[in-house]
């Protein structure tokens, strides 16, 4: 699977993330675990949790996968 993180700087209803945060929910909407999506961006999997804490914050959702519908239903991602 190939994902570029290009897509940040697309077209996109604005949202309410860091870069480093939406790359974790990005990822996150695929499935990943925060470990693996460490592997992936290079981030430690304690920096990914943080980041996704941090998003679920600014979102208002209480949950990852809240924070993924929401992204999806918001338009912040496919």
């Amino acid at each position: 699977m190939t994902v570029h993180v290009s897509a940040f700087t697309e077209q996109r209803p604005q949202h309410p993330f860091t870069k480093k945060q939406w790359e974790c929910v990005l990822w996150a909407s695929y499935g990943k675990t925060s470990s693996e999506t460490g592997v992936i961006t290079g981030y430690n999997s304690r920096s990914v949790e943080r980041r996704l804490k941090e998003a679920m914050e600014r979102a208002d959702v209480v949950n990852k996968t809240g924070l993924v519908a929401k992204a999806i239903r918001e338009g912040w991602i496919d």
